[in-house]
């Protein structure tokens, strides 16, 4: 019954008109754009459902297209650079809700899922815009919530482009970030957190949250090759 209820929701051209509810420039639709990324997000999900009926052409590479995944001034990396642009400068004339960047930026780490989603956002060169993400100074809660979800990406396509994130320099994104977290850590619980010694690195990352874990892994694998 599910299944055949989906399957009458996921009409031919509904993908395009997600995207053009995502192409809307009105800041008082974001809570409607937000909603256009949470379900284009399910979907991608659709073809490795086991009891849902496969198609002829993946939904996941239909979303690829009809996005722009996997060229550089395609809609969806252009829509992750003005995004990252407002939420990391003061200036920006476009503001975007914190909901609306959280869920792309989810919609990303599940687009990275798939093979097809990581090659898309290695195409078009996601990995400039996901550590500026990271390089981004905010310690609050809310923004260090895009901060760690840009670095689980990051772990996920540099399976398969590691050359892109040693050519911007991403080893060094990722250790001053760490660094200025567990900073932050100590300030607030100087009591619990003494300074140790490079062997337990780890296990102060892993403290600090998913984000500190993701980094290390990222790092480490780096540092072995």
């Amino acid at each position: 019954m599910l299944c055949r209820k989906t399957r009458s929701l996921l009409h031919a051209g509904l993908l395009e008109e997600l995207v053009e509810l995502l192409e809307l420039p009105h800041s008082h639709l974001d809570k409607i754009r937000t909603a256009a990324l949470h379900t284009l997000t399910s979907i991608i999900h659709l073809d490795y459902y086991p009891y849902f009926p496969k198609k002829p052409v993946s939904r996941l590479n239909m979303i690829i297209d009809v996005t722009g995944a996997s060229s550089y001034h395609g809609f969806l990396p252009v829509l992750v650079r003005s995004v990252r642009t407002c939420i990391t400068t003061l200036t920006s004339p476009q503001p975007f809700c914190l909901q609306l960047a959280t869920a792309l930026f989810n919609f990303l780490y599940h687009l990275a899922s798939y093979e097809a989603g990581e090659e898309a956002l290695v195409s078009c060169g996601m990995m400039e815009s996901l550590l500026k993400v990271i390089n981004w100074p905010e310690s609050e809660l809310e923004h260090i919530t895009l901060a760690t979800t840009a670095v689980r990406v990051i772990n996920l396509i540099t399976n398969i482009d590691l050359q892109g994130f040693q050519t911007h320099d991403g080893l060094a994104s990722f250790i001053n970030r760490l660094n200025m977290e567990v900073n932050v850590c100590r300030k607030e619980q100087t009591f619990e957190i003494e300074s140790m010694l490079s062997g337990h690195a780890a296990d102060l990352a892993r403290e600090i949250g998913g984000q500190g874990g993701g980094i290390l892994d990222v790092a480490t694998w780096t540092r072995n090759l």
